[in-house]
């Protein structure tokens, strides 16, 4: 099977290909391997180590089809590599207002972000969900030839999410195309 050639939903069907395009996107040592009776989740993995085994659903089944799967696979792939292409892990907490002279970088300035909330786990989620929309919207801007499969991966989800729950407005805003047809230089405008 090729990288373009979607098969029937599976990991096994393109774990080779998908591999190979994720170590493209970041070159360092991993294993992928599935998990078993989920379907399509955005997998917030903590940064990609070496060694590392990162864990995708067996099949997903619930966008409908080999070929919607096949997408969702390549841009989760991109998705998780992005986040350390495009900044997530190199948050300065000492550089946010109201932080100054904190040293925490990377993940823990993540976590003594949200941990400042009086909520701290719905502050990690609303984070999570932003920084998602904010990966696929420069995904799609960057890789032009991701943008259709990040798209339809998206609009798939927000048909099962409901148009009008947080993470579906966030998507939309995120990859909503410009009055010229080309996605927005910045998510909201």
């Amino acid at each position: 099977m090729s990288a373009t050639t979607p098969g029937t939903g599976t990991l096994h069907d393109i774990k080779g290909p998908l591999t190979k395009f994720m170590r493209m996107l970041f070159p360092i040592e991993f294993r992928l391997d599935s998990i078993a009776g989920c379907g399509a989740l955005a997998p917030f993995s903590y940064p990609l180590t070496t060694g590392e085994v990162i864990r995708l659903p067996e099949r997903v089944e619930d966008l409908g089809t080999g070929e919607l799967a096949h997408y969702y696979y390549f841009v989760t792939a991109a998705h998780l590599a992005g986040r350390h292409e495009f900044g997530t892990y190199e948050l300065r907490l000492g550089e946010l207002t109201g932080f100054e002279g904190r040293n925490e970088t990377g993940l823990e300035a993540i976590d003594c972000f949200a941990a400042s909330f009086d909520d701290p786990v719905l502050a990690g989620a609303l984070f999570r969900l932003c920084e998602e929309s904010r990966i696929d919207a420069e995904l799609a801007r960057r890789y032009r030839g991701l943008a259709p499969w990040v798209q339809a991966v998206e609009r798939k989800l927000r048909e099962t999410r409901g148009t009008s729950s947080l993470s579906a407005l966030l998507a939309a805003a995120a990859l909503a195309p410009g009055a010229d047809g080309t996605l927005l230089s910045h998510p909201l405008g």
